[in-house]
């Protein structure tokens, strides 16, 4: 009897260990149907404008996961699992400069959609970000692929797909904050539908702003989880390490009152837990800095060893692919934005890279200089 006992206790131990390994949550999450969000730019247009623009063929998307997606959702982890050495740093697949991408990153969007509704991590939301800004829309701004191509139609769909994905609620009411771009959005729930009002100018600069409208007179007892992005280097675990600038900490403000400590859960999301009323607001400052990025399987050593003939570089989501055949970029000198900015109003980055010499780190390598466009607008 008493083995017995000890064999049910080990059993049942190893059970709930086996369940807090898995990613799964008990029931998937619903993203908020696209047709509820409306997105405007500081332009006069917006992402659908640019979407029909691109590709008129195109048809609005309904995100919602299927019986099928959520019975496959094992498969589809392995698939992106296996996926990884594949994806590259601008969304897409392959070679970072190679072209086009829209059709690649389309694909794996859709597959880290999937995955958020099952597991409700961050992650799949930062690649979504990565890969809409830039192998999306450097695919839809690309005047040398010709209307038509199964890039463009992808990428024309992927952009309708945003606004789709900006938020997602669970069954216990709370309300995930994924993706940043001016909006407002009818949010349901189950004490009362409400309107979410999101301000920002992201990537241009890192300050959002969200206030409650429309709520109900006695409020609702929810809690908001807003995710803080890879780019910020405030997460563990994340595909990539920034390196060459000191990460700055994000703020998040609740009414003027900042929260601190900030806490960061284990799957990228601060929660913010209260009764929201009318009028409400939530101040959110990323910080933006011109960043080296490295794989995160860069051993500890080579974090600031020099990168030969062509690097990545991060402002916010925005990627920059700096080519130098011959040269050298040094971790030590980060490039930053340059007094100009590109038709989009984003930021030129400016820095020196060194030609090759016997030793990278000889001071009297001869610098070049180099000025980038963010990789959607080359």
């Amino acid at each position: 009897m008493k083995k017995t006992l000890i064999l049910i206790i080990t059993l049942t131990l190893s059970a709930l260990s086996l369940s807090a390994a898995t990613p799964w949550l008990k029931r998937p999450l619903r993203f908020v149907p696209a047709d509820s969000v409306a997105t405007w730019g500081y332009d006069g247009h917006d992402l659908r404008t640019l979407a029909y623009q691109t590709d008129s063929t195109i048809a609005p998307p309904y995100l919602r996961l299927t019986r099928q997606e959520w019975q496959q959702r094992k498969q589809a982890f392995k698939q992106w699992e296996d996926g990884t050495h594949d994806r590259n740093c601008v969304g897409g697949s392959g070679t970072d400069l190679g072209a086009p991408q829209g059709l690649a990153a389309a694909r794996w969007i859709d597959l880290a959609r999937q995955l958020f509704l099952t597991q409700g991590h961050a992650d799949y939301m930062d690649y979504a970000e990565r890969a809409i800004f830039n192998a999306i829309m450097h695919t839809v701004n690309d005047s040398l692929e010709p209307r038509g191509t199964i890039d463009k139609l992808q990428a024309a769909q992927m952009l309708l797909c945003l606004p789709g994905m900006m938020y997602a609620t669970s069954n216990e009411g709370d309300l995930y904050v994924n993706l940043y771009a001016n909006s407002t959005t009818r949010i349901p729930h189950q004490e009362g539908s409400f309107t979410l009002d999101q301000i920002t100018d992201m990537p241009r600069s890192g300050s959002v702003k969200f206030r409650f409208m429309h709520m109900p007179a006695q409020g609702i007892a929810m809690t908001m989880r807003v995710r803080v992005p890879d780019w910020t280097a405030q997460r563990p675990n994340t595909p990539y390490i920034y390196v060459g600038a000191e990460p700055t900490q994000a703020t998040i403000y609740v009414n003027g009152h900042e929260l601190s400590p900030l806490t960061i859960d284990s799957k990228g999301y601060v929660s913010i837990t209260r009764t929201w009323r009318n009028l409400d607001e939530v101040y959110i400052d990323l910080p933006l800095q011109a960043q080296y990025i490295k794989p995160a399987t860069t051993p500890d050593h080579n974090r600031m060893a020099p990168v030969y003939n062509q690097v990545a570089m991060q402002w916010g989501p925005l990627v920059y692919v700096a080519k130098g055949d011959g040269c050298y970029f040094s971790m030590q000198q980060v490039a930053q934005p340059a007094n100009d900015v590109t038709a989009q109003g984003y930021p030129i980055l400016q820095g020196t890279m060194y030609q090759h010499t016997d030793t990278p780190q000889d001071a009297a390598a001869t610098g070049v200089k180099f000025m980038l466009k963010p990789y959607c607008e080359e």
